[in-house]
This record gives structure tokens, sequence and C-alpha cells, in this order.
């Protein structure tokens, strides 16, 4: 089986404005979506919940669904850590900050975000589905040695 690049079938799927959502309040259903498709693919993945917080205060600023496979996080904008987090809240560089993640189930309102959930899983497989060609397609033009 060919080695996938996650954070390419992120940023190649077709999600439109949902990108955006999926970093503000449709970040479960996504998270879910990319679970399902890295499922189907024989990927390991794993659903985990990140929390942010500033060192000082007592309770997290947001929590995030995100998904790890092969020690990396992601989310919709690609791969997930604490410099990205960092970097796109433009938080200062003495600003002390702990970014938490922890293991979680795949979990949304499905009565609510069955559409997303669904939108954004078929538009996930189509692009895994692009990488798979690409690959294959690739491995067949190289030649075997003379």
């Amino acid at each position: 089986m060919p080695a996938f690049d996650i954070a390419q079938i992120i940023s190649q799927a077709k999600l439109g404005s949902t990108r955006k959502d999926a970093q503000i309040d449709a970040c479960e259903p996504f998270a879910a979506a990319l679970f399902d498709v890295l499922s189907s693919a024989h990927i390991d993945a794993t659903v985990c919940t990140a929390t942010f917080r500033l060192s000082h205060r007592r309770l997290p600023l947001w929590a995030h669904a995100v998904i790890q496979s092969d020690g990396i996080f992601y989310d919709s904008m690609g791969v997930f850590n604490h410099d990205v987090v960092r970097k796109s809240q433009r938080i200062h560089k003495n600003v002390r900050t702990e970014l938490k993640l922890e293991k979680d189930i795949r979990d949304f309102n499905e009565k609510e975000w069955s559409e997303m959930h669904k939108f954004y899983y078929e538009a996930l497989s189509k692009s895994l589905n692009n990488q798979k060609f690409k690959t294959n397609s690739q491995s067949s033009k190289i030649s075997p040695p003379t």
C-alpha cells in the first residue's frame, strides 16, 4: 500500500468556504469525515480533542476536534500543532500557551451535521482517490532496470 500525504489530501479537497467552517463550528463533522475516509483506506487514525489555553488561565479558551495519524495531527487546514495554532492566532512570542491533545471518540451531532459530514466525506474521498490514481500512474511509468 502506498504512503499517503494526508495534509495534501486535505489541502486538495475541494471544500470551498466550508474549510473555514471546520475551523470554527464544524470541526467535529470534518474530523469524523476525515477519520472515516482514512479508516476506509486502512490508514490508522485516531480522533482527538485539542484544547488551547493561556498558561496563566485555568480553563481552555477553546476546544477543537482533530485527527492523529502516524504521530501527526490534522484539521481542515492540514497539519495541526502548537506552532500552527500560535501563528494562526497571532500570539506574541512572550505569551506562554499550552495545547493539550487527548484521544477522543468519533462523535458529532448527526441530526444537525449529517449533510456537512457527507459533503466533507465525499470531498476528502475524492481527494484521496486522486492521490491514489496519481501514485499508481507514476509507479506504472517507472520502467524496470535493464
